[in-house]
């Protein structure tokens, strides 16, 4: 007899046909929130069912646009025009959310006044030209635009009037967030990782905590009052690897106008430390309402397949157990494995839950400090924001181990085991958990083999980079030999039924 359990990481839900990632995660709450703030600006009814206005002012704008002299944007401008209703406000939403969120420039003129899109074209004669060149940008690098670029407003009105203690004012506050403010502000700086939430959170937390370590040197020039240098504050961290989240988080400070002399610098990190925590409670509530808005897209109007890959190759795959650091239910809809076989070790999606119950989704960093070391060594600076900590408070459990136990009554036969990773770089983030499913495999006896899937080469070096960092480089030298570890292509399907014992 051989068991398979599966451990998944978002990779799978991805290989499935499915917007999980992080790009599509920011993506969809930029547009959201920039349709709700134009609603907002133009004194219209705050619901995203009305966005009318929108398409009838841009309708205009690109009609009387004057083609570049160097470029011409009729080809874009044709495609624009081609698409429903839908497909236009979605296009439209990421062409004005890349240029005012990211430009962090609000819809008003010098005086602070409101004003509609045609009166800021009129007043900016660079506006329709820029925003032609992010259109024609978009439309040149995604391959499905109007999938890409979607908003389904009808499944949003749905899940927002269906759903107690949420409405549109909770969806307003998006712009507000601490953490979607800073990707947003330092998109270019952050470069290919712009979406990397969790790193993201890290440099963020790091920041704090290395203010507080600094309070004595930090406290001298904020207690200036008035006169408070932010280039003066800069240049004691200009050559920190996360310079732009010290940047941001003393910025931030600095907009809050603490009373320093009453407050103490102190108190005034306390504070400001409770207000990211509570940013990211409120990240995660976005990602649970985004990821919720997604399976209603996913399997009740769409109604998607499961897509091919090697997992093709397992033998009663809906018996496998399943250990899945996604907030979704993916292998349970597609797979037909069962809820009673899967472990959400990161908790899971739970949107029309009690008002009273918490969101048990872990979102986080992972401790940095050795497991073993002194409990008086952890930085309190830094626990709210690591996943350890979250799945004690949150109570995701460690029922997998039972996944790696023999069966009662099994004499002494000891099934092999295949454990196949699929969809998870093994990132060091989640070492802890890595490194007690290797130990709890060696301690069950009997054979067993780890199998990892990758998406191409570049993915393949950067799990072996992983795992070695997890398991040290003798300790992966010998499972290779040993044939305890093994690499096949996601798509492989003949390798992976070579490699499965």
């Amino acid at each position: 007899m051989v068991e398979n359990i599966l451990i998944l990481g978002n990779g799978f839900d991805l290989a499935m046909g499915r917007k999980t990632s992080y790009e599509d995660f920011l993506r969809f709450l930029n547009s959201l929130s920039f349709l709700l703030y134009c609603q907002e600006t133009y004194n219209q009814q705050i619901d995203v069912k009305n966005y009318d206005f929108l398409l009838k002012e841009f309708d205009d704008i690109f009609e009387n646009s004057e083609s570049n002299p160097e470029e011409s944007f009729q080809d874009e401008l044709d495609f624009y025009k081609s698409l429903p209703d839908k497909g236009k406000l979605g296009l439209l939403l990421e062409c004005l959310s890349d240029y005012f969120v990211v430009n962090n420039e609000p819809l008003q003129n010098s005086f602070g006044e409101k004003r509609n899109f045609k009166a800021y074209s009129d007043f900016n004669e660079t506006f329709r030209w820029i925003l032609l060149s992010i259109l024609k940008s978009i439309i040149e690098e995604e391959s499905d635009v109007e999938s890409k670029c979607s908003l389904d407003i009808d499944v949003i009105a749905d899940l927002i009037q269906k759903i107690d203690g949420k409405n549109y004012d909770w969806l307003l506050k998006i712009k507000n967030n601490l953490f979607l403010r800073f990707i947003n502000e330092n998109k270019s700086k952050l470069g290919k990782k712009w979406s990397s939430i969790e790193l993201v959170i890290s440099d963020i937390a790091e920041a704090i905590s290395y203010l507080k370590r600094h309070l004595e040197e930090f406290s001298q020039i904020f207690s200036n009052g008035s006169d408070i240098d932010l280039t003066k504050i800069q240049e004691k961290f200009i050559t920190k690897p996360n310079f732009a989240a010290l940047s941001f988080v003393t910025n931030y400070q600095l907009g809050q106008k603490f009373d320093y002399g009453s407050m103490g610098f102190q108190k005034v990190m306390d504070v400001c430390n409770e207000k990211f925590i509570q940013s990211l409670e409120e990240l995660t509530d976005y990602l649970e309402f985004y990821l919720t808005y997604l399976d209603k897209l996913d399997f009740e109007k769409r109604k998607i397949e499961k897509k091919r890959s090697n997992l093709d190759a397992i033998e009663g795959l809906e018996k496998a157990k399943v250990l899945t650091f996604n907030y979704t239910d993916t292998a349970n809809r597609l797979f037909g494995i069962s809820e009673e076989n899967t472990h959400f070790i990161h908790g899971r999606i739970d949107f029309a839950r009690d008002k009273k119950s918490i969101n048990t989704m872990v979102f986080g960093i992972e401790d940095k400090e050795d497991k073993e070391e002194k409990t008086e060594n952890i930085n309190p600076d830094l626990i709210s924001y690591q996943k350890f900590y979250q799945r004690i408070i949150k109570e995701t459990g460690s029922d997998y181990r039972k996944f790696f136990e023999n069966p009662k009554n099994s004499g002494e036969t000891v099934d092999d085991m295949n454990i196949i990773v699929f969809g998870h770089s093994v990132d060091p983030l989640d070492k802890e958990i890595f490194e007690k499913c290797f130990e709890l495999a060696e301690e069950r006896g009997g054979k067993y083999k780890f199998i990892f899937n990758y998406y191409d080469e570049k993915a393949k070096r950067e799990i072996v980079k992983n795992l070695t960092i997890i398991l040290g480089k003798e300790r992966m030298i010998s499972l290779t030999a040993e044939q305890k570890v093994a690499f096949v292509k996601c798509d492989d399907v003949q390798r992976m039924e070579r490699e499965l014992l």
